[in-house]
């Protein structure tokens, strides 16, 4: 990896642990990895070995793999309703489903009241 991309993935693994609400000493307890190692890590200063890319990922609870592609991050949530819910509204076009999500924001602000 050259130095650019060392960096790039740094901020990458310090973007998802601050998404989290994790400190630098949270992830390092996390990850089984010291301090130090995680701080070179999201500053690109060092490059680590492949391991403590894979302890640091498996500490956000995030693949590797998918934050060297940096692909945007969807946090899974499982829930057969909601799967269900995404099933029908595949096949729905944005009018709809604009709409429906409107009703939603509507319902959970009333809830929160």
């Amino acid at each position: 990896m050259c130095k650019e991309e060392i960096y790039k993935l740094g901020r990458r693994f310090a973007k998802f642990r601050k998404e989290k609400g994790l400190t630098q000493d949270d992830l390092a307890e996390l990850s089984g990895k010291m301090k130090h190692t995680i701080s070179n890590i999201e500053k690109g200063r060092a490059d680590p070995r492949i391991s403590s890319y894979f302890s640091a990922a498996k500490g956000l609870g995030i693949n590797l793999g998918f934050i060297i592609s940096e692909a945007e991050y969807t946090p899974v949530i499982y829930s057969p309703t909601l799967e269900n819910l995404i099933k029908r509204l595949q096949h729905e076009d944005e009018k709809t489903i604009k709409i429906i999500a409107d009703i939603a924001d509507n319902i959970l602000s009333a809830k929160k009241k």
